[in-house]
């Protein structure tokens, strides 16, 4: 989306706007949902059994908006008659998605035996992604333009209601419930018994955007001056009567939350057969903000002008970056009988990760052999702001409780309780503010500003991260 004035001669006798906007909410959601439910009685299940219930939902928000507004390519614009002129390029986009897979399986059975084969697998995953990818550029290029007021050169990148803590907000949880209860009298006898529980879950936020506002390439006249060429102060390229403003900020405030949870219960009797069962629930979320070039930058560059009123050259960057995940397993297992003679493996693990990154080129400037007259008792100032902060949570939760009524064991019996966690934070972001082999004059006060701080002026800390992991294994049982 553009709008500008390309080489072009254009002359207004009032205020005057050149002005692309692009406007986006975009919201996603998603829920992947089974159940099974199954009942036997008998003499059991003498051949090979095979029940997999499974949920998956994902979703993926992806934008990517290229916007202009700009004067350029030899154009001649005279703004006239105590007009203003604005030049705004502004995107207002906001992203959400949100996606759930759950999957519960229950069964029951009656019998006296079983000497047949039986796997089953209960499975909830669920996928969340947001890509952000805007280019927002407002500029004078390689033109002559003289405004009676004010000149405002602003290119923004926002979300559409202000009001809101996080642009971009991903939500993945994935859950998985496995019930079995066997009312039999001896339990399994010489078949294999094998099942699977697990829940995973992934969100993941992705902003990469190129902010510009920026007067470059534009020079007027020349006059020489005891055998050097300085600058005419009526005839630059860009001539302001009023203020100028020269402004290129974003806002990438992200949150990304992930959870998988996965249960699994079971009771019946005693075993002589080998048996395997799996419990496993996993998360990762991650926002990543820049490493493929993200910028916001102010600038004058191979410029020539002049301006009667004070002066601002403002590069701000906006991000509160918050990530969360937990992976929980709980498994329960109930047996009664005269024992166990079999194999018997068991295993609950749990764990979550959560990754954030900030890698932005924030630059506010003066470069390039431009010349620059502030005059008036005007005031220039050039700031480059980064306010950012960053919050990394994890939690892997794996619980295990097995209870035993058997009166002796002569079976091999594995279990083991696994609880992973990890929160890492990287925050790498230049802040640059500077006047480089350039002439700039300035009548009143000169302020250069180069700052990085949290978003928000309440936190303890601006970078924080915080990761646990727990396990724990719970037996009991009678005899030996």
């Amino acid at each position: 989306m553009k709008a500008y004035i390309l080489n072009a001669d254009v002359t207004t006798q009032g205020n005057t706007l050149i002005d692309a906007q692009f406007t986006a909410s975009v919201d996603a959601q998603a829920i992947g949902a089974a159940a099974s439910g199954e009942m036997t009685s008998g003499t059991g299940n003498q051949g090979l059994a095979i029940d997999l219930n499974g949920a998956g939902a994902g979703v993926t928000n992806s934008v990517a908006a290229d916007l202009e507004a700009s004067v350029s390519a030899n154009s001649i614009l005279l703004v006239q008659g105590g007009g203003n002129l604005t030049i705004h390029a502004i995107d207002k986009s906001e992203i959400n998605a949100d996606a759930g897979g759950v999957a519960i399986a229950a069964s029951f059975a009656s019998g006296s035996s079983s000497s047949g084969a039986d796997l089953s697998g209960t499975i909830g995953v669920a996928l969340a992604e947001n890509t952000l990818n805007n280019s927002v550029l407002a500029f004078i290029n390689l033109s002559d333009v003289h405004v009676d007021g004010d000149l405002d050169v602003v290119a923004k990148s926002e979300a559409v209601d202000s009001s809101v803590d996080y642009r971009i907000d991903a939500l993945a949880f994935g859950v998985a419930v496995t019930a079995d209860v066997d009312s039999g009298s001896a339990g399994s006898q010489g078949g294999l018994s094998g099942s699977l529980t697990g829940a995973g879950s992934s969100a993941k936020n992705i902003v990469d955007n190129t902010i510009k506002a920026y007067i470059s390439n534009s020079y007027g006249a020349l006059v020489e001056n005891s055998g050097l060429l300085t600058p005419n102060a009526d005839e630059p390229g860009v001539k302001v009567g009023g203020t100028l403003d020269v402004l290129a900020s974003d806002d990438a405030s992200t949150r990304a939350d992930a959870g998988g949870y996965a249960v699994s219960l079971s009771r019946g009797s005693a075993s002589s057969s080998p048996s395997g069962s799996g419990n496993i629930g996993a998360s990762i979320a991650e926002n990543a903000i820049g490493g493929t070039g993200h910028e916001v930058k102010a600038y004058l560059f191979n410029a020539e002008v002049t301006v009667q009123g004070d002066t601002m050259i403002d590069a701000q960057f906006t991000a509160s970056v918050d990530a969360q995940a937990i992976g929980a397993a709980a498994s329960g297992e109930s047996t009664s009988g005269t024992g166990s003679s079999g194999l018997s493996i068991d295993l609950t693990g749990a764990g979550a990760g959560v990754t954030n990154s900030v890698a932005v080129d924030l630059e506010a400037s003066i470069d390039a052999q431009s010349i620059v007259l502030v005059q008036n008792s005007g005031n220039l100032t050039i700031q480059a702001i980064d306010k950012s902060d960053i919050n990394a949570d994890a939690g892997g939760v794996a619980i295990a409780v097995s209870l035993a009524g058997s009166s002796s064991s002569s079976g091999a019996d594995l279990s083991g309780t696994i609880g992973v966690a990890l929160a890492e934070n990287t925050l790498i972001n230049s802040v640059l503010a500077y006047i480089e082999d350039s002439d700039v004059r300035v009548a009143g006060n000169l302020d250069v500003e180069a700052k990085s701080e949290p978003a928000s002026g309440d936190v303890d800390y601006r970078v924080d991260a915080l990761a646990f992991g727990v396990a724990a294994d719970v037996e009991s049982g009678a005899g030996s």
